[in-house]
């Protein structure tokens, strides 16, 4: 990342990081990760007398070490704003080079107007022959998270860097309103936790921002939410959904709500490009839910402002009286997730207890914890008589999944045969990984696998033994957090798993949304839909005689919509019933050309 050092960039040299950080009076700590063996050469610590500017001249590593393009120096802003950038730099010309310099603001390049071929460089050597060059412009970036990054070619020189910092008041951050001060007391049920060096409070102030632009937004409308979203909810949400960044599968170091992963409809619905146009009432009128193509995640704020979106979007109802209700934030975390109770409850908990209760024992989250987890697979793997499979994968693993497996279930292909298949499990039906490899001679080997599964989770994998088919064949079904996914099947052919077959086929969560024709079709407005036992079920037969087994996948798929139900006190909540069941039968023939399976 822009604030690492990395050793395939700095190709041995030094680089500094600079942090403008707002800390708060009290204890902090800095943790550093390392991988191999860098060396941390000095760490010097601030306080700046001005807050509106960052003077800086930087004297460590200045000029650069003599190089060929790489990193230099990175100043990070930590929730801060931008207004001005002023940098005055020297670059050398020498006899056959030149000192060089390429300066990046949030991701983009400076232009160097003047030197096309060295245009990705603004200090260009070659022209500026050891004159003095500036940088001087009005960005106006708002609060957040930003980097300037310096790459150096040869050893330039940077002479001061000024950074304007000063913020306009908005009439916003003015308000005192009640429900702006109710939401505001964040730190009610902020939970605090360090565990192995992870800190799961790094993302309050990008939670914080996002929520309190979604809460505006919403609560200027007519009919507006029984009571503001809380930040700490959306952070227990997190926590569920990814560990707050420290689960990387499925991009989850990133994507820190899983919102719009594969099988989840929530980006596309946002974007007007779901499978049926979803509405929301906006000032009264009704209308659909479009940010043509804004909503996508490609940072962490991005996951979190489209994850309380999505969130805002499935608490909220058009009822027959043709109003917006809400549901309760506890339901909407349902309607969220996959649509089970213990999802919401979990969450409820991190929220309201700070305590997950899908450890055992339950891992209680607001007292700061230092410890060294010893694993957990560490007695139950090692088969002391002898080495067995499990510790084999066991050995397999970095100690960061060592220390979070919690089982590995196995399944050979045949008594004498060396091939398994693995499942992995970081959170039974939450977080897992399949892998599939040869085990032999006490050592395992894991085979390549083209185009693996993106769900989160493995709902079932096994070996499968369709006719006319000499390589093994694998079987996987998918889950996703929403409750979505896909059945995949694959050939172990060259110690490789190829991809004969994906399609979706998974769905747990009926995902109920509202649309006029409902009403024709079910005689409700607010209707989703679900398979029955959660997935298609797969069979082989040879439909066409060509010797060669074809799949079938079937099923039923049940139509659920809600039910407005009137309460004694004259409000309206919603109850879930079935009212329709279609069969669904799919079938994908074999096609020998293209070596996969094709739908009919």
């Amino acid at each position: 990342g822009e604030a690492a050092w990395n050793g395939n960039n700095l190709k041995g040299l030094a680089k500094t990081g600079i942090f403008l950080i707002n800390f708060k009076k009290g204890n902090h700590t800095l943790y550093f990760l390392a991988d191999q063996n860098p060396i941390l050469e000095s760490i010097a610590l601030f306080k700046s007398d001005d807050k509106e500017e960052m003077d800086y001249s930087p004297e460590e590593n200045n000029p650069a070490q003599d190089g060929d393009r790489r990193q230099w120096m990175a100043i990070v802003l930590a929730n801060l704003p931008v207004k001005n950038i002023n940098i005055k730099a020297i670059a050398k010309n020498y006899q056959k080079d030149d000192d060089d310099i390429k300066l990046i603001i949030d991701g983009n390049i400076q232009k160097n107007e003047t030197e096309k071929s060295h245009e990705n460089w603004f200090w260009c050597g070659r022209i500026l022959n050891r004159q003095e060059k500036e940088f001087n412009q009005e960005l106006n970036l708002a609060k957040g998270l930003h980097y300037i990054e310096f790459w150096a070619d040869r050893a330039p020189e940077i002479k001061n860097i000024k950074i304007l910092i000063k913020e306009e008041e908005s009439g916003y951050e003015k308000r005192d309103t009640a429900w702006w001060i109710n939401w505001k007391k964040i730190k009610k049920y902020i939970y605090k936790g360090i565990l192995n060096n992870e800190n799961y409070n790094r993302y309050d102030d990008l939670i914080i921002n996002a929520v309190a632009c979604w809460n505006e937004e919403f609560f200027s409308e007519i009919y507006y939410p029984n009571e503001p979203l809380d930040p700490s909810l959306i952070k227990a949400i997190i926590f569920q959904e990814s560990r707050v960044g420290y689960d990387k599968n499925n991009n989850g170091n990133i994507n820190v709500m899983q919102v719009g992963n594969t099988g989840d409809p929530s980006l596309d619905v946002l974007n007007g490009k779901g499978e049926k146009p979803e509405y929301e009432l906006r000032d009264g009128k009704l209308r659909e839910v479009d940010y043509n193509g804004e909503a996508k995640v490609e940072k962490v704020y991005d996951s979190i402002n489209w994850g309380v979106r999505w969130l805002y979007h499935r608490a909220q109802w058009i009822g027959d009286d043709k109003k917006r209700h809400w549901f309760s934030w506890k339901d909407a975390v349902k309607r969220y997730g996959p649509g089970m109770e213990e999802y919401a409850d979990n969450v409820w908990s991190i929220y309201t207890q700070g305590v997950d209760n899908r450890n055992n024992p339950p891992f209680k989250l607001w007292i700061i914890i230092f410890i060294i987890l010893i694993p957990a697979l560490l007695f139950s793997l090692y088969d002391f008589s002898g080495r067995s499979i499990k510790s084999a994968i066991f050995d397999t693993m970095n100690p960061y999944e060592r220390a979070y497996a919690k089982d590995i279930k196995i399944e050979y292909y045949n008594e004498n045969n060396f091939l398994f298949l693995a499942i992995i499990e970081w959170e039974n039906d939450w977080s897992e990984d399949f892998k599939a490899g040869i085990y032999k001679d006490s050592a395992i080997e894991w085979l390549q696998m083209e185009n693996p599964p993106t769900e989160q989770s493995i709902l079932e994998a096994r070996f499968v033994f369709p006719e006319g088919f000499s390589n093994p064949i694998i079987e996987i079904y998918g889950k996703t957090h929403a409750g979505h996914g896909a059945v995949y099947f694959y050939e172990v052919k060259n110690n490789q798993l190829n991809l004969l077959l994906k399609t979706q086929a998974v769905d747990f969560n009926n995902d109920i949304r509202w649309a006029s024709d409902n009403y024709e079709k079910y005689g409700y407005g607010n209707c989703g839909e679900v398979f029955s036992g959660g997935k298609l079920f797969s069979s082989f037969e040879d439909l066409n005689n060509d010797g060669m087994s074809d799949i079938v996948l079937s099923g039923t798929k049940e139509i659920i919509c809600e039910k407005e139900i009137s309460e004694s006190s004259g409000n309206l909540k919603t109850a879930e019933i079935k009212v329709a069941s279609i069969s669904v039968k799919k079938i994908f023939l074999w096609n020998e050309s293209k070596k996969s399976f094709l739908e009919q």
